[in-house]
């Protein structure tokens, strides 16, 4: 799949994002990494709890040249990055042009989708390895699976590890599979968590899940 990258004028505003904090020089006068490098497109990663969790182009791409070294400050975290500046034709770009901190530059569309395509497969694959699961509203929780023991009626509820279920939306998933279901039990971070029985037609906490 091939992404548009729309050229903007200079009047367009600042690119920002909640990940990308702001640009610190490493010195008064920033070391310059080429005169006069072709533009591109710069990639900026998303990072939570030192992990990479996305990649997104930065507006702006293609008209974007490699300026200086820099460290990007997202929070109290640190880390080398590049100023990107939005640069029109040949020769230096104006003092006064837009700045983009970025954790990658390439010079050609190809290459930047290949670029994005292979890091959030990566963090698809590496969040299905954690058992990280997704959202799910109804039951309020990040859920990873879900299964039935039919001979014993007993609904199993697989979590990310920390997540906590609406029980009465949980009760009613299973009931809609098994209108006899006798219990519920919940894993998060495949280890036991919770666990409701039907007893006299009531449901009520009992003892943890066993393991599954």
């Amino acid at each position: 799949m091939t992404r548009n990258y729309p050229q903007h004028p200079p009047a367009q505003r600042q690119y920002h994002s909640k990940m990308a904090g702001h640009l610190e020089p490493r010195s008064a006068a920033r070391e310059n990494i080429d005169r006069s490098p072709p533009s591109g497109f710069g990639i900026l990663l998303e990072v939570a709890n030192d992990r990479i969790v996305g990649a997104v182009p930065i507006e702006h791409s293609p008209v974007l040249r490699p300026e200086a070294e820099v460290d990007i400050i997202v929070g109290n975290t640190k880390r080398r990055g590049l100023s990107l500046v939005e640069a029109y034709g040949d020769g230096p770009a104006p003092s006064g042009n837009l700045r983009h901190g970025a954790d990658l530059y390439v010079v050609d569309p190809e290459t930047a989708d290949f670029v994005l395509d292979a890091i959030r497969e990566k963090v698809a694959r590496a969040d299905e390895e954690l058992g990280e699961g997704v959202w799910h509203a109804r039951l309020s929780c990040r859920l990873v699976k879900v299964n039935y023991d039919w001979p014993n009626r007993t609904g199993k509820l697989f979590m990310a590890d920390g997540s906590n279920c609406d029980w009465s939306e949980a009760v009613r998933l299973f009931k809609s599979i098994d209108p006899e279901v006798e219990a519920v039990e919940a894993y998060a971070g495949g280890n036991p968590d919770t666990r409701y029985v039907r007893q006299d037609g009531e449901w009520q906490l009992s003892l943890p899940a066993r393991n599954p």
